[in-house]
């Protein structure tokens, strides 16, 4: 199969994705971050959630975040 070394990957037919959102989704505690990926009917085809953006003591990574924060920058609706 491969020599992954990172936690995961994955493959997506790139001609069905229309548009991609970035989102934060608040929860009790902390907040969730990622993109969802959507169809030209406006359908969810996939939705991706970056993990490990807190600390062991539960503390948003500042470094993580400003990760997150260029990359959706970059690719954020114009």
């Amino acid at each position: 199969m491969g020599k992954n070394d990172d936690p995961a990957h994955m493959h997506i037919d790139s001609e069905i994705v229309c548009s991609a959102e970035f989102v934060q989704k608040e929860r009790p505690g902390r907040t969730s971050f990622g993109v969802m990926f959507f169809d030209k009917k406006g359908e969810r085809v996939l939705a991706a959630f970056f993990t490990k953006m807190y600390d062991e003591s539960g503390v948003l990574i500042p470094e993580k975040k400003a990760i997150y924060d260029r990359l959706e920058q970059k690719y954020r609706k114009k």
